[in-house]
């Protein structure tokens, strides 16, 4: 295999890896919310809930951008 061939699958293969792992935190963020839907507003696991949820954001929010700058890092080579 060339060094191209070789450089375009690992791309591919961490392009997949990525897409399972937004997958993977978006059900996890929806399951989360869905089941805050049935909470009490304002007790402790309502709270504590919520918390997961920004947690969750946050992970997606930060791993999404660790993609994107690897996808330039690539582009740029």
């Amino acid at each position: 295999m060339s060094l191209t061939q070789d450089r375009h699958q690992i791309q591919l293969e961490v392009k997949n890896e990525a897409q399972v792992t937004f997958s993977n935190m978006e059900k996890e963020i929806n399951q989360l919310e869905k089941s805050l839907k049935g909470m009490k507003k304002g007790t402790e696991e309502y709270l504590q809930t919520s918390q997961k949820i920004d947690q969750a954001k946050d992970r997606f929010s930060k791993y999404r951008k660790e993609v994107d700058l690897n996808q330039l890092s690539y582009q740029q080579r």
